[in-house]
C-alpha cells in the first residue's frame, strides 16, 4: 500500500518471534514486511497492512499521516472517536466494536442511534474497523474481516 504525504517508507523483511496480528494474515511464516513513516525524525514502525506495530507511538501527528494513506481529512470529530477509541482499548485492551462506538456518541454527543451510525460510515466510509483502527494506531484486530 502506497503511504502519501510527507510519509517515508522503509520496507524490510524481519523475523517476527512474538505474537503479531499480521503474521496468520501473510501466511502464518514468522515473516512479516515491516514498514516505517519518519515523522518529526522518529521511524514509526508499521506493519504490513499499515497499522501501528506499538500502538503508544501514536500521537496527532502520526493520526493525520495515517489519515493521509486513508485519505481521511481530519477534524475534531475524528479526534473524539480516536480519544474514545484508545480509552477503551487501553481499559479492555481489544478494539472496539462499531456497537461500542455508537453507544459512546449518542451518550457523550446526544446523536440518536441511527445518526450515530450514518456519522461514523461517513467517516469512515472504506470501514470502520479498517480506517478507525488504522488511523487511532491500534493494532488490527486478529480475525476481523476488514471491510
Amino acid at each position: 500500500m502506497p503511504l502519501a504525504g510527507f510519509v517515508e517508507i522503509l520496507g524490510r523483511i524481519i523475523n517476527n518471534n512474538k505474537k503479531n496480528s499480521c503474521a496468520d494474515t501473510l501466511g502464518g511464516s514468522g515473516y512479516w514486511q515491516l514498514l516505517a513513516m519518519k515523522i518529526n525524525n522518529k521511524d514509526i514502525q508499521l506493519d504490513a497492512e499499515g497499522y501501528l506495530i506499538n500502538p503508544e507511538d501514536w500521537d496527532h501527528e502520526v493520526a493525520r499521516e495515517l489519515a493521509k494513506t486513508e485519505g481521511l481529512t481530519l477534524n475534531d470529530d475524528y479526534w473524539q472517536v480516536f480519544d474514545f477509541i484508545r480509552q477503551y482499548y487501553q481499559d479492555n485492551q481489544k478494539f472496539p466494536e462499531v456497537r461500542h462506538t455508537i453507544k459512546h456518541l449518542v451518550s457523550e454527543y446526544g446523536f440518536n442511534k441511527k445518526r450515530a451510525k450514518a456519522k461514523l460510515f461517513f467517516m469512515f466510509p472504506h470501514g470502520y474497523v479498517r480506517q478507525a483502527c488504522k488511523t487511532s494506531g491500534i493494532r488490527r484486530p486478529e480475525g476481523w474481516k476488514l471491510d
